[in-house]
C-alpha cells in the first residue's frame, strides 16, 4: 500500500543521547487562515535536575584532585571507584549538554498545517469553530507527536488580525468554543483558556518574530559571535502583513535611558549558569502601526483617487474594481468573480504614473515617523524583513536578501509605467522560459501581478520614508552588478528573509522558545521568576505584574517526563517491573490497545464468512469432538480414573528423578525426520488412546530389578 505522504509520520520519544523531547503546539490564527506549528526541543533536566552547581558534580570535581592521594587504596575500593569515575564521567557530560537555550525545532521536518478562512469568520456561528476548522489541525498535531506526550504536551492558540477587530462578545464566544473543543477531543495540556487561547497584541506578536529571528540567526545562543559594537549583539526585525506593520529591535543605551518607559523587557535564563546576570536581558522597542499593511494602504490610496477614478498606482490600462468597503476585487486561483464586479461599488483605471503614486504614498509612510519615538542606530542596528518585505520584493522582482533601493526602484518604475496586456504576455512567458526556471523565476498569478506596483511602492517609501533607512544599495557597483538575494551575513541595514539558516520563518517558533526557556530554567534549578516578558510602563514601587511569566505558562510547570518506552540504549529493565509495564502501556494506550483488539475481530469474522458453509461446518464440529474429548479426560481423572467409583481424587506420591531427568531432553521424533508434525484428527484420536494407556501401565507398581 503507498504511503499517504499528506500525513506526517510520529515524532521520536528520544533524541539520539537518551533524553526524552518536549513537544509544544503553537496555533498561529490569522486573518485569512490558521496555521498550527509543532516544535520540539530535548529536555535535558531529565535525570539532571539541579544539575548546576550540583552536590555530585561537586564530589565529582573534588574527586579529581584527590585522585593522587588514593592510589594506594586496597582492591575492594578499586571497584567503588571505578563506579564514582563512571558517575563523574556522566555528571561532566550532562554538565556539557546544557547550552544557553534548549534546542527548540522541528527535527528537519515542516511540522506545520493550515486551513482557511480564518477564526474570524466563525463570527455568528462559533459552535462550528470545532468540527469545521480545528479538528484538522488538532489531528495533524496528533500525528506528529507520541501518544505518551500527548497528555504533558501544552497547546496554545493566539490569535491575530482579524481577530482583534470584532467586537468582545464575538471574540469571548469564539475563543471559548474553541478551548471547550480542545479539552473535550484531545488529552493536550491546556489548564486555563484565558492563558492558551487568546488574542495577543500586535507588539506582543513583534516581540515573538524578535525572538525567532535573533535565535535562527544565532545571536541569542553566541552573542559573542554577533557583536555589533557598543555591546549590542541582536537584529531589529521588520514584518508587514495586510493589516499593519511591526518594527521591533533593542535601541541604542542613549535611546534606552530616554525612552525606557515605553520599552518592553524581555529575559531569557540561560541554562548554563546560576548567576543573574549570565541571564539574557533586553530592552525592546516594539510598535505596531495598524492601518500601514500593504491591504489597508490601497484602501487609503482608493480613498484618495476615487473621484477622480485615474489609479497612478497601478499599471497603464489596468481596470480595478473595488467593493463598498474600498477593497480591491480580485480573482484568486481563477475563481469566477463576475457577480462581484457587477456589484461593485466603483472602478479605476491605471495610469501608470509612478512618481504620482510616491507623492500619495510619501505622507502615509511618514506616520510612522511621527508614531515611533525610538530610534535606530544604524551603526548597530541591522534589520531582517519578513513577509511582505520578501514576498513583494522576491516574487516581483528576484530582489530579495540584501536590500537595494536604488535597483528596486529603477525596476519598478519601468514595471509601473508598462501596459497591462504587455505585462500578462511577459508574465505568461514566463512558464515556458527555461532560463527562468533555472533562476527560479516564477510566473504570477493574475491577482500578484495588479498588485505588484502599488505594495512594492509601499514597501519602498515604507523604508525610505517611514523608517528613513540610510542609502540603500548593494554594493560599491550597484548599476553594474548583478543581484543576488544569498546573504553571507546579516550585517546589511536591511535584508529580507524567508528562510533562516535553511529554516522558515515563523512568529511561533520565538512564542515556543520563551516556554521552552522558562520550563527548563525551573526545572534545573527551581526558580520560577527568571523567565518573562514585562510592559516597563506597568513597573512601580510595589513591583511588576508581567504580560508573560513563566515561559507564559501563569499556573505551573508541565507534568515531568513519564513514559513506558526506555531509550533503546544501556541495560534492560529487570523482569520485576513487567506488571507495571503492563498497567503503564494499558493507562496510556488504552485506546490504541482496544481500536486493535476490534480490528482484530472484525478481521476474523470477514476470514470466518469467506470459508464457506462447508468449511465452517467441519470446523465447528472438529471444535465440538475436541471439547467432548477435553470434558471427557477431565472428569475421568478427577474420579481417579474410574468413572464409578464414589471415592476422592487419589494422591500419589511425586517421584525423585535424576538430575539428567530435570534437563529437557530432545522432543521425540523420528531420527530421519527432524520436524514438527501435525496430526489429524484421527491421529489424535489414536495418540490420546496410547497415552492413557501408557499412563495406566505406568500408574502400577515398578518390578525391583533382579
Amino acid at each position: 500500500m503507498a504511503k499517504d505522504k499528506s500525513k506526517p509520520s510520529t515524532a521520536p520519544v528520544y533524541d539520539k543521547n537518551g533524553l526524552p523531547y518536549n513537544y509544544i503546539v503553537i496555533v498561529d490564527a490569522g486573518s485569512s487562515g490558521s496555521r498550527v506549528h509543532v516544535y520540539s526541543y530535548p529536555d535535558t533536566s531529565y535525570g539532571n535536575k539541579k544539575e548546576k552547581g550540583s552536590k555530585a558534580l561537586e564530589d565529582c570535581e573534588k574527586k579529581d584532585k584527590d585522585d593522587d592521594d588514593d592510589s594506594d587504596s586496597d582492591d575492594d575500593d578499586d571497584d567503588d571507584d571505578d563506579d564514582k569515575k563512571s558517575m563523574c564521567k556522566g555528571e561532566k557530560k550532562n554538565k556539557l549538554k546544557l547550552g544557553r537555550l534548549p534546542v527548540v525545532n522541528k527535527q528537519g521536518k515542516k511540522w506545520v498545517q493550515k486551513i482557511n478562512p480564518g477564526m474570524s469568520s466563525f463570527v455568528g456561528k462559533a459552535e462550528t469553530i470545532g468540527k469545521d476548522h480545528l479538528a484538522e489541525l488538532l489531528q495533524y498535531a496528533e500525528t506528529v507527536i507520541p501518544a505518551e506526550q500527548h497528555a504533558r504536551t501544552p497547546i496554545f492558540i493566539h490569535a491575530t488580525g482579524g481577530m482583534r477587530l470584532l467586537e468582545e462578545d464575538q471574540k469571548k464566544e469564539i475563543l471559548g468554543q474553541s478551548c471547550d473543543f480542545i479539552k473535550k477531543t484531545t488529552e493536550f495540556y491546556l489548564p486555563d483558556c484565558n492563558e492558551h487561547v487568546n488574542i495577543i497584541t500586535g507588539d506582543t506578536e513583534g516581540i515573538f518574530g524578535w525572538l525567532a529571528v535573533n535565535y535562527l540567526v544565532g545571536g541569542l545562543q553566541n552573542p559573542e559571535q554577533h557583536d555589533h559594537g557598543k555591546n549590542h549583539t541582536t537584529y531589529g526585525f521588520l514584518e508587514m502583513g495586510g493589516a499593519s506593520t511591526q518594527v521591533t529591535f533593542v535601541p541604542n543605551k542613549t535611546e534606552i535611558d530616554q525612552n525606557f518607559k515605553g520599552l518592553y523587557t524581555v529575559n531569557l535564563g540561560v541554562l548554563n549558569s546560576d548567576k543573574m546576570e549570565d541571564d539574557l536581558k533586553f530592552q525592546v522597542s516594539s510598535k505596531t502601526f495598524l492601518g500601514l499593511g500593504v491591504n489597508e494602504v490601497q484602501k487609503q490610496v482608493f480613498e484618495k483617487i476615487k473621484d477622480s477614478k485615474k489609479n497612478p498606482c497601478d499599471p497603464k490600462g489596468l481596470i480595478t474594481y473595488y467593493d463598498s468597503e474600498g477593497r480591491r476585487i480580485k480573482s484568486y486561483k481563477g475563481q469566477d468573480i463576475s457577480k462581484e464586479i457587477e456589484a461593485a461599488a466603483a472602478s479605476t483605471t491605471g495610469t501608470g504614473d509612478f512618481e504620482k503614486c510616491q507623492q500619495l504614498l510619501e505622507p502615509i509612510a511618514k506616520q510612522v515617523k511621527g508614531d515611533q519615538k525610538v530610534d535606530f542606530d544604524f551603526s548597530i542596528n541591522h534589520l531582517i524583513g519578513v513577509s511582505e518585505y520578501w514576498d513583494t520584493t522576491h516574487d516581483g522582482f528576484q530582489m530579495g536578501g540584501r536590500f537595494d533601493g536604488k535597483r528596486l526602484k529603477t525596476k519598478l518604475k519601468e514595471f509601473c509605467e508598462s501596459n497591462w496586456d504587455d505585462l500578462v504576455i511577459k508574465n505568461n512567458a514566463i512558464a515556458d522560459s527555461k532560463a527562468n526556471k533555472k533562476k527560479g523565476i516564477k510566473k504570477q498569478s493574475e491577482s500578484s501581478l495588479q498588485d505588484l506596483c502599488i505594495r512594492t511602492s509601499w514597501i519602498l517609501e515604507m523604508v525610505e520614508k517611514g523608517l528613513e533607512l540610510p542609502n540603500l544599495v548593494d554594493g560599491k557597483n550597484s548599476d553594474q552588478s548583478e543581484h543576488t538575494e544569498t546573504l553571507t551575513d546579516y550585517l546589511n541595514p536591511l535584508q529580507s528573509v524567508e528562510k533562516i539558516n535553511g529554516v522558515e520563518y515563523s512568529w511561533t517558533l520565538g512564542r515556543a522558545l520563551m516556554y521552552a526557556t522558562a520550563e527548563q530554567n525551573y526545572l534545573l534549578t527551581g526558580l520560577s521568576n527568571s523567565t518573562g516578558l514585562f510592559k516597563n510602563s506597568d513597573i512601580s514601587d510595589n513591583g511588576v505584574s508581567p504580560l508573560l511569566e513563566f515561559g507564559i505558562e501563569q499556573k505551573g510547570v508541565r507534568a515531568p517526563f513519564t513514559s513506558s518506552v526506555e531509550p533503546s540504549k544501556g541495560d534492560s529493565k529487570d523482569d520485576d517491573d513487567d506488571d507495571y509495564d503492563w498497567e503503564d502501556m494499558f493507562e496510556h494506550h488504552s485506546k490504541r490497545i482496544w481500536g486493535s483488539l476490534l480490528f482484530l475481530l472484525i478481521l476474523f469474522v470477514i476470514l470466518y464468512l469467506l470459508l464457506g458453509k462447508v468449511r465452517r461446518a467441519v470446523i465447528w464440529q472438529s471444535i465440538k469432538t475436541r471439547a467432548q474429548r477435553v470434558y471427557q479426560n477431565s472428569t475421568y481423572k478427577f474420579l481417579g480414573g474410574s468413572g464409578s467409583s464414589s471415592r476422592g481424587p487419589e494422591y500419589s506420591r511425586v517421584q525423585r528423578h535424576d538430575e539428567d531427568d530435570l534437563e529437557l531432553q530432545g522432543l521425540a521424533h523420528d531420527a530421519d525426520d527432524d520436524r514438527f508434525s501435525i496430526n489429524s484428527d484421527d491421529n489424535d484420536m489414536e495418540s490420546g488412546a496410547t497415552a492413557r494407556s501408557v499412563n495406566k501401565q505406568e500408574s502400577q507398581p515398578s518390578q525391583a530389578p533382579l
